[in-house]
């Protein structure tokens, strides 16, 4: 019944600051463009930006990127120091599973509209050696359940993107630091090789024998 009720623009913009609200709970932002103007401007002067998103289908308000960073955004638009270390590192594992395979950056938007999944068992055989014990993995994901990140899919024991892996985090920010991360990753393994192969080739030089030199009589 949430859809046929009326809210107030303090209402609206209250919800938003808490919870990703799904587009269908709030048809008064599509249908009347001065509610969204005033939602819009209400949050601004809040510090927030108006996320329209169109992955989840839902509105969020994610704080400004003239006054936060990635670093920032992680720990305090993201739930503050109830996210571990740990639970962070997941939601960009997450995000690099559930979404980044449907980002198209050239334009912003989704390249298609099947939802991707993983299961528990995928993330604990891949990154077991970053999260620790299975446990630790499923506290972690109760966390961000919790935080509706993710979404366990009806009857299967797989799960998906929740409307906050791509309302809190900002899609593009995430492809480019990911980008940028994979650019230093290439050049630093680009370097580390050449090192070896110079060390390979010192060690080398140092045991050839001297050439001795040609005598004459």
């Amino acid at each position: 019944m949430d859809e046929l009720r009326h809210y107030e623009v303090e209402e609206i913009c209250a919800m938003l600051t808490t919870r990703a609200c799904a587009k269908t709970s709030l048809p008064v932002l599509e249908s009347k463009p001065d509610i969204r103007r005033q939602v819009k401007e209400r949050l601004r002067q809040a510090g927030y930006e108006f996320v329209d998103d169109p992955f989840s289908q839902h509105y969020d308000a994610r704080i400004q990127k003239e006054i936060r960073n990635l670093n920032s955004m992680l720990e305090e638009q993201l739930g503050g120091d109830e996210l571990t270390v740990q639970a962070k590192a997941l939601i960009a594992i997450l995000w690099c599973n559930l979404v980044l395979p449907l980002y198209d950056a050239s334009r912003g938007s989704r390249i298609r509209e099947e939802p991707l999944t993983v299961s528990e068992e995928q993330l604990y055989e891949n990154f077991k050696s970053h999260i620790g014990a299975r446990q630790n993995l499923r506290k972690v994901l109760t966390l961000l359940r919790q935080y509706d990140f993710i979404r366990p899919v009806w009857g299967q024991s797989e799960l998906q993107a929740g409307p906050r892996l791509t309302t809190a985090l900002d899609c593009s920010t995430m492809y480019d630091r990911l980008r940028n991360s994979m650019i230093d990753f290439l050049i630093d393994e680009n370097l580390r090789q050449q090192h070896q192969v110079n060390e390979m080739f010192e060690q080398h030089m140092g045991y050839m024998p001297e050439r001795e030199e040609p005598r004459y009589g």
